[in-house]
């Protein structure tokens, strides 16, 4: 479920935006970005839902094309994850199934290369920062280990239809808490 002629620069790329991101979100207060975020993010669900019963349609492209397009939006989106992050993993499946006509499947999977090297940059980052409360990261992380290989296996079993409904659920459940957190701060 992975294109492995994409993983390599999408990594790369995803990298090395994370990590602007994460020095960004060192300097900057991140109240305004949550109204953004929430409009992305109803974005990403309209389109998702737009695309119900779209048949994926590999896009051809140059591989000069290719290869910037997958660099910005690796770049880009991995330096919203180094920055803010809720809601990465989907918007990464909407960019991929949109720019390069992957399958929903194929996207979640494209998906996981660049967010591994973004999550990988912000926490080299903020660890050479001395700013990762440990106690709390490490149970964190198992967990969504844990959870990313479930989901994973789920998705490869069920397809389409079951990342669809994850990608809504959690675009929903972010852009929920984030509009609370929102109307609580002021």
């Amino acid at each position: 479920m992975i294109d492995r002629d994409r993983a390599s620069l999408g990594f790369a790329a995803g990298f090395v935006g994370s990590l602007l991101g994460a020095m960004g979100v060192l300097a900057v207060p991140l109240g305004p970005l949550r109204v953004v975020v929430i409009v992305l993010l109803l974005v990403a669900a309209a389109i998702v839902l737009a695309r119900r019963n779209v048949a994926a349609r590999p896009r051809e492209m140059t591989a000069a094309a290719r290869n910037a397009a997958l660099a910005g939006i690796a770049l880009v989106i991995g330096a919203y994850d180094g920055f803010f992050g809720p809601g990465t993993g989907s918007m990464l499946v909407v960019a991929f199934a949109v720019v390069f006509g992957d399958a929903l499947t194929r996207a979640s999977g494209n998906a996981k290369i660049v967010n591994l090297a973004s999550n990988l940059a912000a926490v080299a980052l903020f660890a050479s920062r001395d700013v990762v409360v440990w106690r709390v990261a490490l149970p964190m992380a198992a967990a969504n280990a844990l959870g990313a290989a479930t989901g994973a296996h789920l998705a490869v079993r069920k397809g389409d239809r079951l990342v669809r409904g994850v990608v809504l659920i959690v675009v929903a459940a972010i852009a929920v808490k984030l509009a609370l957190d929102l109307s609580r701060s002021g």
